[in-house]
């Protein structure tokens, strides 16, 4: 935990929030065998790493964008999600091994499947 916050809205104190823990981040283990997800802010924007250890298969990692009327990838590797006339976008991911202090950066990125997931 790294702090707390308080919610004061509106006029009903009854209906406060104080002292609510934040944390720096948070980590959801085993969402596919091997594989962890750890959520964290970083300058205003809520990012996530998923971490593979060792023997985990990468190619079993899928998300599903429900709503999404458009799935592709750019040039650039980043995921393009249209909704309406609202295009999102979410940066490439950052795909390295971390051995000790030493981290090496290797090949990845987004592939759309024909059943509307990102793997």
């Amino acid at each position: 935990m790294t702090g707390t916050v308080n919610f004061l809205v509106g006029n009903d104190s009854s209906k406060w929030l104080t002292n609510v823990p934040t944390f720096r981040s948070v980590l959801y283990s085993g969402i596919y065998p091997g594989i962890d997800v750890v959520h964290y802010g970083r300058e205003g924007n809520l990012e996530y790493d998923l971490v593979v250890h060792p023997g985990a298969d990468p190619r079993s990692i899928r998300l599903r964008i429900d709503g999404a009327e458009q799935v592709g990838v750019d040039d650039n590797g980043d995921l393009l999600l249209r909704v309406g006339p609202i295009e999102m976008r979410q940066l490439a991911p950052v795909v390295y091994q971390q051995q000790g202090s030493i981290r090496t950066v290797l090949r990845g990125g987004y592939l759309t499947n024909s059943d509307g997931t990102i793997g």
